[in-house]
């Protein structure tokens, strides 16, 4: 890293006071999640109202009395409120397939969940285009659901009849507080029960969401120095207060007054304030000390899913002696795959996938398929699996370009 000015040197050492870390530990943290800033974002899903579609069903439901023996260590599991589940199937199927794509594209970093740390090529060219597919599958589904819902609460009410006659015959009586029902009056109840979960149109509206939140990579040093530039921010305030003031003895005296009773308000919002970022940034710095640099995380995720996937392709290798048409294909993406995943420059991994697509070369139809080296072909995958296994720590050029060492 560059060498910093005595201006930056103080704010350093002001940081790594409030923060209760050394001070190249705020120069590390504080580089490399700038750097993460500038390549990408966090990312956390924001989908509600799947679970709008059921609920818990009642002993009753099942035919079990309230004087049961069954109902000592039993718990009842859910239903279903509409008489179709293929609604209910769509929505989480969508949810399901976002949820998929974000956790192929995203790190996970310590100390920012739920969300995930996304490139800017990753969001624009991967989880964005999904997300905006399924968004339009999720309103379709709403409309579809919507325009059936008087004909679902048809179906329903002959359906709760149906299964209210059924679990009677197993019940004998059926009674809420003082009030014992007969036959009629229970399935009236059981009817008047299903229909009334029926969701209206609005509240379907209002309830089923499907969005995304998006955040910038803050650290406890981050914390820190807002806490920082506050405190400057409240310095420069009091001694702008201070020199005004001394303009005349009468406003002098207002000022001391009312600084005195602000400082008073001030002190206890700061307070409070501090307390709750204190907390916050020692959590935070818990992880980062835990799981080290957040450059070295994401490197060794990110070498664990190469080598993942170059596991696959090496078993298939292995039992067929030759590379199958799928499995040249995998080997194709796995470059585009990391390159729009890269948050550093991990060499090693990149000249391996690099070289890794020169070895299977071109990707056609599979009758026309060229003759490829195997054995050149495995090897190169077995690089790729050991780089998982090599143990590193970071370097950072003054460029902001990541590089690692290998150590023995």
């Amino acid at each position: 890293m560059p060498t910093l000015s005595p201006e930056n040197q103080e704010r350093q050492e002001k940081i790594a006071t409030s923060a209760g870390v050394n001070t190249n530990q705020v120069r590390a943290f504080a580089y490399e999640l700038g750097i993460l800033r500038n390549r990408g974002m966090l990312v956390a899903l924001n989908i509600k109202g799947t679970s709008l579609f059921e609920r818990k069903a009642e002993f009753s439901e099942y035919g079990i009395g309230a004087e049961s023996i069954l109902r000592n260590r039993l718990k009842t599991g859910k239903k279903r409120i509409l008489p179709v589940e293929a609604s209910v199937k769509v929505f989480a199927s969508i949810a399901a397939t976002l949820r998929q794509t974000l956790k192929k594209y995203s790190y996970a970093l310590p100390g920012f969940a739920p969300y995930k740390f996304v490139t800017f090529d990753a969001f624009e060219g991967r989880f964005k285009p999904k997300f905006v597919e399924c968004l339009e599958l999720w309103n379709a589904e709403i409309e579809n659901l919507i325009t059936n819902l008087d004909a679902y609460r048809d179906q329903i009410a002959l359906q709760a009849a149906a299964e209210a006659a059924k679990s009677w015959e197993h019940l004998g009586e059926f009674k809420i507080g003082d009030k014992v029902f007969d036959f009629e009056e229970y399935i009236d109840r059981c009817v008047a029960r299903d229909l009334a979960d029926i969701p209206t149109e609005s509240r379907i509206r209002d309830v089923m969401k499907l969005d995304y939140l998006v955040a910038m990579v803050y650290g406890d040093t981050d914390i820190a120095k807002d806490q920082a530039d506050a405190q400057d921010i409240r310095l420069r305030m009091e001694i702008t207060k201070e020199a005004q003031s001394l303009e005349t003895q009468m406003m002098a005296e207002q000022l001391r007054a009312d600084r005195s009773r602000n400082q008073i308000l001030e002190d206890e919002m700061r307070q409070r304030r501090e307390v709750v970022l204190a907390e916050e940034a020692a959590h935070i710095r818990q992880q980062l000390a835990e799981s080290g640099s957040p450059f070295d995380q994401i490197v060794r995720e990110a070498r664990n899913r190469a080598a993942d996937s170059a596991a696959e392709m090496l078993l298939s290798i292995k039992k067929n002696g030759f590379v199958k048409g799928k499995v040249a294909e995998k080997g194709k993406g796995l470059l585009e795959f990391f390159q729009i995943m890269a948050t550093h420059d991990d060499r090693y991994l990149l000249d391996m996938l690099e070289k890794l697509n020169t070895q299977i070369g071109t990707v056609s139809d599979r009758k026309n398929e060229p003759e490829r080296d195997a054995e050149a072909i495995a090897k190169t995958l077995e690089n790729i699996i050991g780089l998982a296994d090599v143990e590193f720590q970071t370097i950072l050029s003054d460029k902001g370009t990541f590089s690692a060492i290998e150590l023995d």
